[in-house]
C-alpha cells in the first residue's frame, strides 16, 4: 500500500511540474560555419569558459569564439607556442579554469590566458591511449 502511496504522489508532483513549464517559449538558435570562420564544419566537443568564449574542437585546429568572430588556432611546426596538433580529441575546463587540450597522439596542452599560447605538458601514457573523457 504505502508503494502506491508513493508512486501517486510522484505522479502529482509530476504533473504540477509539468504544469509550470512554459511551453510557448521561443528558442532562437544561430549556426556557425566554415563561412563564418569555423576551422571545420565538425565540432565534437564545444565548451565555454568563464570568460565566456566557447571553444569547439575540431579535427583542424582548435576554435576559440568570443560572440562575434572565431580565431583558429592551428599547430604550426615553426612556433613552439602553438598548439601540438591539429586533430582536437578533447577539451576540459579545470577547477581553475584552465583550459586543457588533448591532440592527436595524446599530447597534452594548456591554454595562457595571458599570452595566448599553449604550454605543453609531456605525458607519456597518453601517447597510445584513447581518450573518451576526463574527469576530476
Amino acid at each position: 500500500m504505502k508503494k502506491n502511496q508513493i508512486v501517486i504522489l510522484i505522479m502529482i508532483l509530476s504533473v504540477n511540474y509539468l504544469q509550470s513549464i512554459n511551453f510557448n517559449q521561443v528558442f532562437h538558435v544561430t549556426t556557425f560555419s566554415v563561412n563564418e570562420g569555423l576551422s571545420q564544419y565538425d565540432a565534437p566537443c564545444i565548451i565555454q569558459d568563464k570568460y565566456g568564449f566557447i571553444w569547439a574542437s575540431t579535427y583542424d585546429g582548435l576554435n576559440r569564439f568570443d560572440g562575434n568572430s572565431f580565431v583558429q588556432y592551428r599547430h604550426d611546426p615553426y612556433n613552439d607556442n602553438s598548439i601540438n596538433g591539429n586533430r582536437v580529441i578533447l577539451q576540459y575546463i579545470d577547477s581553475e579554469s584552465n583550459t586543457w587540450v588533448i591532440t592527436e597522439g595524446g599530447k597534452i596542452d594548456r591554454f595562457n590566458y595571458q599570452t595566448e599560447v599553449f604550454e605543453h605538458f609531456d605525458f607519456e601514457p597518453l601517447k597510445y591511449s584513447i581518450i573518451m573523457r576526463i574527469s576530476i
